[in-house]
Order: structure tokens, then C-alpha cells, then sequence
């Protein structure tokens, strides 16, 4: 097998599993729209009941009787619930990328090749790394995770605070119940369009350590072989709005265990970096090339 026959395999089968993960992020999203919707629904029942309740419920009468008190709290615990689903089903997705994403590329590598590297099951020690690395994955024993932090900041300002303020407001202006579950409604939305926002940029992130860790070991096996490799900048076109640092750098080559120079940092691979601004969203990846089969085979 020749240098290009190898790699044009093992390009096919890693735009193979880069198309796998775009299918993973949309059946997570999905199921984090669920999640919201449920919610919705639930404080949507909540509201309507307060206004079925009276034809002008003010804020006077609510506090009377306690009512503002008991929404607020029914709120408050229901948007503690939605947190934690959209924390477990991220959590869950992005673990689920690392660990399959390293198989993809062990796969990837092999076949290509022609090859045994030597992949066989996810390193203990690479799963251990990612788990514990918050800026990855969160395994939902740290109560201070990044993912976690992430995920309960958003939500919780963008409905807890907002939701009572809508609800106050709506009360104080004598809004119909129609004008208060319309502004209700498009919290949810905000909200739901930042949690969409964080499941995709982590499962990405994960999907490309997975990659990386695959390829420098591949890198390494390809060394004890007498072979040379290098990992490769992808730019995907899927972006809405590409970076053009992204596009830029696309074809750029670097040894297997050196970082890429790309949107003024280094890092390991794509949406590994520091910056948000070269994470978010991010949908690049990595390939691999191999130098050397030719000689091999002679």
C-alpha cells in the first residue's frame, strides 16, 4: 500500500466519524429541547394557574396570599430539576464522544495502514485525564466542574431572575396572561439556545481530544515503525459564521505530538484551546498522514 492510498483511507474514515459526531450533537440537542420544553410546559401550568385564579391578579394580592412566594419557589425548583437534566445529558454525551472518538481514530489509523498500532482499549489514564480535566468533561463528582458552573450559570440567569422579573413585571403593568407567557416563552428560548450552544462546543471538545490522543499515539507506534506522521488542520465547512483563522490555517501540518498555531494560541487540536473565541462552536478537526509506507513495503 502506498503513502496516498493510506491516507486517502484513513481521511475517509475520519470525515466518517466527524459526520457520526454531527449526528451525536443533534440527537443531544434534541434531547435537551425535550427537557426545556417539559419545564416550559410545567411553569406555563404554573403561571396560567395564577391568572385563572383572578381576572387582574396585582402583586398586592399575590403577596397577600403568599402566591408570588409559592411561584417563585415552584420556579425556582423546576429550573433546579432542568439544570440537572441538561447537566446529566451533556455530561453523558461528551464521555461518550472521548471514548468512541479514540476508537474512530485507532480504527481509522489501523485500516488505513494496513497496520496493528497497537490501540486497542481507551488508556486508563487518558479516560482518568479527561474526566478530570473540567475544561473537557465533568464526571459529575466535582461540584465545582467548569461544565457544571457552565450549564447552571446560564441557565439559572437567564430563567430564574428573568422569569420572576417577567412574572413581577407582568403583574405590575396589569399584562394579560398572554404577554406574560409570550416573554416566558422567549427566556426559555434564550436559554435553551446557550445550553444548545454548550453541548455542541463540549461534545466537539471531546470528540477532538478523543482524536488527539488517538493520533499521537498512532504517531508513536508510526515512530517504532521507522515512519513518519503528522496531524493536520481540517476546516469543516458546517460553520454559520467561519472563523477566518480557521480557514487559514486549513492543510496546515505539524508533528504528531506538537501543538497547531492557529487564532493566537497553541493547542493540541482543534477546540482545545483556552480562548472561547477559537472553542465555540468550533468544528474543525484533526487528520492524520503517514510518510514511509513505500519504503516499508520495498
Amino acid at each position: 500500500m502506498t503513502d496516498a492510498q493510506a491516507n486517502r483511507k484513513i481521511q475517509a474514515l475520519l470525515d466518517k466519524a466527524d459526520s457520526l459526531l454531527e449526528q451525536s450533537q443533534r440527537v443531544t440537542e434534541q434531547r435537551l429541547l425535550q427537557a426545556y420544553r417539559k419545564a416550559l410546559d410545567d411553569v406555563q401550568g404554573q403561571i396560567a394557574r395564577v391568572y385563572s385564579r383572578t381576572d387582574t391578579p396585582t402583586i398586592v394580592e399575590m403577596r397577600k396570599f403568599r402566591r408570588l412566594t409559592s411561584i417563585e419557589r415552584q420556579i425556582a425548583d423546576r429550573i433546579r430539576e432542568l439544570t440537572q437534566v441538561s447537566v446529566n445529558i451533556t455530561s453523558q454525551a461528551v464521555r461518550e464522544e472521548f471514548t468512541r472518538s479514540y476508537q474512530e481514530t485507532g480504527n481509522a489509523l489501523e485500516t488505513g495502514t494496513g497496520l496493528n498500532l497497537r490501540f486497542g482499549q481507551v488508556p486508563r489514564e487518558s479516560i482518568s485525564y479527561a474526566v478530570s480535566d473540567n475544561l473537557w468533561l465533568d464526571s459529575l463528582k466535582l461540584a465545582n466542574a467548569k461544565l457544571i458552573s457552565d450549564i447552571n450559570r446560564e441557565i439559572e440567569t437567564v430563567l430564574r431572575t428573568n422569569a420572576r422579573q417577567e412574572i413581577v413585571e407582568g403583574l405590575a403593568e396589569g399584562l394579560p396572561y398572554s404577554k406574560v407567557e409570550r416573554n416566558i416563552i422567549d427566556r426559555f428560548d434564550v436559554a435553551a439556545t446557550r445550553a444548545k450552544t454548550i453541548v455542541r462546543t463540549e461534545m466537539h471538545k471531546s470528540h477532538s481530544k478523543g482524536r488527539l490522543d488517538g493520533i499521537v499515539r498512532g504517531g508513536k507506534a508510526a515512530d517504532k515503525l521507522g515512519l513518519k506522521s503528522v496531524k493536520v488542520w481540517r476546516h469543516n465547512d458546517v460553520a454559520a459564521v467561519p472563523r477566518p483563522d480557521h480557514v487559514a490555517y486549513n492543510g496546515t501540518a505539524v508533528p504528531t505530538d506538537r501543538p497547531f498555531h492557529v487564532g493566537g494560541e497553541a493547542l493540541e487540536g482543534p477546540g482545545l484551546g483556552t480562548d472561547p473565541a477559537n472553542n465555540i462552536n468550533c468544528a474543525c478537526s484533526a487528520q492524520f498522514e503517514i510518510q514511509g509506507l513505500d519504503e516499508l513495503e520495498a
